[in-house]
């Protein structure tokens, strides 16, 4: 037996029912850890498509095969199609999820603000900060907060990897992607997040979570179980594994406000990748006129050390099978364990996507392991 559906339509200002939709030939949703998810809902030509207007919200809830019923997306319309297909009408309706409301925003503050130039804090909490001034119940302008209308931010967890931040005037969703991704230069305090749906789907909470967005299944020691994916077992598939050196970057020179040589400069090096051979000595300039402050600058530096470190890939799609079921054994952010060619690794479900066409689902999981 298959999972089953339920698909809500939610008025965008009070999250009251408009209807549910018990009749569509498609329906289609991704989540993506870190980033912004998608949808799209295939309509009949009988559907009132005069419910639907700007961020009309769609709740989609599956119960897995063995498993229980959850909310597991919820996306905003920004998109309507009609057409006709032979001689039949349709109507196409498409949007992101609501991490999208995170790219709605800048940082709205001057150089220099308390908002704006973040001094050394725990990632998830500088995380929050920048979300509760631009979207939350910290804004200085009443125009911007989300708060009567659904939108919470999750208390302080101080669990993330210290980092400092100056991000005046630029946009909410990638400042916080980069705290984030500066995060990982200690694997074990690195911070996730994302805005997780609530309730019957109106309301929403910003959330961080450390070291990982979902649970931990790795093999053996993961504390909710081992979730192991092989060619063997038959439930991996589209395997790639590849090293790539191309791009490394090994000693990084970050330079901040000033001119000439007034200039302030933070360095970062790796001295080990340094060491792999005579030539590795590999130098390149990071911009960051944008902060004088010593830590932000010295943080700067570091992360760019950390992206242009050589990239180990490993990649595959999870196929159906009857050990592991998606929502029931393992979800998205979860942490499991590949294992190719005689490598056993640790992979992150990156991303999942969810397709519904004439009662047929197929769900495609996409399997991930940067180092």
């Amino acid at each position: 037996m298959g999972a089953e559906y339920e698909v809500w339509l939610l008025h965008h200002a009070d999250g009251h029912p408009l209807t549910l939709v018990d009749s569509y030939s498609v329906l289609e949703y991704s989540k993506v850890v870190n980033a912004p998810g998608s949808f799209t809902l295939g309509l009949p030509s009988t559907f009132d498509i005069s419910l639907i207007g700007v961020d009309t919200r769609l709740a989609v809830w599956r119960r897995p095969a063995g498993g229980t019923r959850t909310l597991d997306f919820v996306g905003l319309a920004r998109y309507v199609e009609k057409g006709v297909r032979g001689k039949t009408k349709y109507y196409l309706l498409g949007g992101p999820d609501l991490n999208d409301l995170l790219a709605r925003r800048i940082v709205a503050y001057a150089a220099g603000s308390a908002q704006a130039d973040k001094a050394a804090a725990q990632a998830d909490n500088l995380i929050k900060a920048f979300v509760r001034e631009n979207l939350g119940a910290l804004c200085t302008v009443a125009a911007r907060d989300l708060s009567a209308w659904g939108f919470s931010v999750q208390a302080d967890h101080s669990l993330g990897t210290s980092k400092a931040k100056a991000a005046a005037w630029r946009n909410l969703l990638t400042v916080i992607q980069e705290v984030a991704e500066a995060s990982h230069t200690t694997e074990t305090t690195a911070v996730y997040f994302g805005i997780a749906p609530l309730n019957d789907g109106w309301e929403c909470e910003f959330r961080t979570n450390v070291p990982q967005w979902g649970n931990d299944h790795r093999f053996p020691d993961g504390p909710d179980g081992p979730v192991i994916f092989s060619l063997d077992f038959g439930n991996i598939a589209d395997v790639t594994r590849n090293a790539n050196y191309r791009d490394e970057r090994t000693y990084i020179y970050a330079g901040g406000s000033g001119t000439e040589a007034a200039r302030t400069i933070a360095e970062a090096s790796d001295p080990a990748r340094i060491g792999a051979s005579p030539f590795n000595r590999r130098e390149d300039f990071y911009n960051a006129s944008n902060t004088d402050d010593a830590t932000q600058l010295a943080d700067q530096a570091e992360t760019e050390l950390r992206n242009r470190r050589p990239r180990s890939l490993f990649s595959g799609t999870i196929t159906p099978a009857v050990n592991y079921v998606y929502g029931r054994d393992y979800g998205l952010g979860d942490y499991v364990t590949a294992v190719f060619d005689g490598e056993t690794i640790d992979c992150r479900i990156d991303t999942v996507k969810v397709s519904l066409s004439q009662g047929e689902e197929k769900v495609s999981i996409q399997l991930r392991s940067e180092t």
